[in-house]
């Protein structure tokens, strides 16, 4: 997952919690990989925020993307 690399290359050292939630809620999620990218999709999608809905977009297939998005709407 590639994605949450970059994505942590920009979170500031005062927000380093954020940081290391992002593998105990993503990487090492109890769902399977591409619903818990897709959790965190719609939370993004939902929060308006662009950077963090390319980045989990990058970690799911089209189909996936489209799925995520339909329901998150």
């Amino acid at each position: 997952m590639q994605f949450l690399t970059t994505i942590k290359n920009e979170i500031p050292d005062w927000a380093k919690d954020i940081r290391l939630n992002l593998d105990g809620t993503i990487a090492r999620s109890s769902l399977k990989p591409a619903d818990a990218v897709g959790v965190a999709l719609a939370a993004a999608y939902a929060a308006k925020n662009p950077f963090l809905i390319e980045q989990f977009k990058s970690g799911l297939s089209p189909e996936d993307v489209n799925g995520v998005l339909t329901a998150a709407a």
